[in-house]
C-alpha cells in the first residue's frame, strides 16, 4: 500500500518526535528506574534517527532545509 520510502520518511519524522518525547520524560522523572528506562529509549532514537538519515541520505531522498543567501547590501525603505 506504501512505497519504502515513504515508510523510511514516516519512521525518520517518528524518531525526531519520539526523541523529544523521552527527553522530555527523563527531564520529569524523578524515579530513578524510570530515568533509565527513557534513557536507554532516548539512546534507541538517536540509533535510529542517524540510520535514517543516512539511508535517506544514502537513497537521496533527504529533504534538506532550503538554501537562503541575504544579500550582502540590503536596500532599506525610509517611507511608506
Amino acid at each position: 500500500m506504501f512505497t519504502d520510502i515513504f515508510c523510511l520518511h514516516y519512521l525518520h519524522v517518528m524518531t525526531m518526535h519520539g526523541l523529544l518525547g523521552h527527553t522530555t520524560s527523563i527531564c520529569s522523572s524523578v524515579r530513578k528506574d524510570l530515568r533509565h528506562f527513557y534513557d536507554s529509549c532516548d539512546n534507541d532514537g538517536k540509533r535510529m534517527y542517524h540510520q535514517t538519515t543516512e539511508l535517506l541520505l544514502k537513497k537521496g531522498h533527504f529533504q534538506r532545509d532550503p538554501y537562503f543567501y541575504p544579500k550582502a547590501n540590503p536596500e532599506f525603505n525610509e517611507g511608506q
